[in-house]
């Protein structure tokens, strides 16, 4: 929603061309409120009520937050002030069509702002339910685009534990450094593990009606922990710094190291099938 348009027939200039001469010796206000008037929509901004700018979801919602901030407090009270202006106007008019000397169109001058402000006054009013319509209907459009691309999402992260369980018992049967290394390093079953473990925090907390029948707690904090360093993408050489850091630490070999690494992960699996398992209900729910 871009703004609403401020009326010519509500701004001071219009109103010093069309006022009647009499007005413009003797002060009636209403060209002092029209200005009041304009600056208070001026400040407005009106912006922060635009919602098809927004791709995701968290955006979007967050600017519908600071809309709700916004309204009441920079665009409401100008119906009050529309009111006001209105109703000055209509007590000119009225006064102007009295005056057998003063032209017509004085009070037609008149009687088109109080009819401009009302109409104005009422938009302003009006805006709220519309904003909010908006809202609802761009946030559909960007749920409906989000859900259609986890599909895939999902079937790519089951796919990555997969391989990282893959690797998880090729290492355990042939523990060694390579294959520590061959799991831990690069964009394989292990860092795909741990991103699907975010993607369910980050993703999935948008779509309730698939995530909460299935695991409402926190991936981050219950399955991603005990993996968070074979997936965090180290080089070899960081791998190896580490491995010299618990031989040390621990008095053992590079072996005894690599083997440690190995039953340790051997003991994650049962929690990483249990996450590749939910990942697989949200898939049959998405159908």
């Amino acid at each position: 929603m871009a703004k609403i348009d401020y009326p010519v027939t509500l701004t001071q200039k219009d109103w010093d061309k069309k006022k009647p001469l009499v007005a413009k010796t003797k002060s009636t206000g209403i060209g002092d409120m029209l200005k009041q008037l304009q600056k208070l929509h001026d400040a407005v901004t009106w912006s922060e009520f635009e919602f098809k700018k927004h791709s995701s979801l968290g955006a979007i919602d967050a600017a519908y937050e600071v809309a709700k901030k916004s309204y009441p407090s920079k665009v409401k009270n100008i119906a009050r002030a529309s009111k006001d202006a209105g109703s000055l106007a209509n007590t000119w008019a009225g006064k102007f069509s009295k005056e057998k000397l003063i032209p017509k169109s004085a009070a037609q001058a008149c009687k088109a702002i109080a009819d401009a402000a009302d109409s104005y006054g009422k938009q302003v009013l009006a805006f709220e339910q519309a904003f909010e319509d908006e809202y609802r209907t761009e946030r559909k459009k960007i749920e409906a685009s989000v859900r259609g691309a986890l599909k895939p999402i999902l079937t790519k992260g089951v796919q990555k534990v997969d391989l990282f369980l893959s690797d998880i018992a090729t290492f355990k049967g042939s523990p060694t450094k390579a294959n520590l290394l061959k799991l831990a390093t690069g964009d394989g079953g292990a860092r795909g593990y741990c991103t699907q473990c975010k993607n369910w925090d980050q993703i999935l907390k948008d779509f309730p009606d698939l995530r909460d029948p299935v695991f409402k707690g926190k991936a981050m904090d219950v399955f991603f922990p005990p993996v968070r360093e074979y997936g965090a993408n180290h080089s070899p050489g960081k791998w190896g710094e580490m491995l010299q850091e618990q031989m040390q630490k621990r008095g053992q070999t590079e072996e005894e190291a690599v083997q440690m690494h190995a039953n340790f992960l051997a003991k994650q699996v049962p929690e990483i099938k249990k996450f590749k398992g939910y990942l697989q209900e949200v898939l049959a729910l998405i159908g």
